[in-house]
């Protein structure tokens, strides 16, 4: 998201541990994803749900209006942190449920 002018958006999280956790489904190709919780996760931990149908993911820095530096699904585990957008690309279509840390 862009704005000239700074802002804060408060986020509301439910504690309520009898609920299922949100899911989002993501297509074939590149979609659009966040990171649940409040705390950095793994990629590994973070995409669990995935974990057989993406192959990259791709953050964006918006202060340095620069892409981060990819974290591959066969290479390493990066971080994915909260409040952040990433480009997740999936090899075949796929559930995201919520995680948190």
């Amino acid at each position: 998201m862009y704005s000239s002018d700074s802002a804060e958006v408060p986020l509301t999280y439910d504690s309520d541990p009898m609920q299922a956790p949100p899911a989002k489904l993501l297509s074939t190709g590149w979609n659009a994803i966040g990171c649940t919780g409040s705390e950095d996760i793994k990629a590994s931990a973070g995409l669990i749900s995935i974990r057989n149908c993406w192959s990259h993911l791709i953050g964006f820095d918006a202060a340095g209006q620069t892409y981060e530096t990819a974290i591959f699904n066969d290479e390493g585990d990066g971080t994915i942190h909260p409040t952040r957008g990433y480009w997740v690309f999936m090899t075949e279509d796929g559930t995201l449920a919520a995680t948190s840390a």
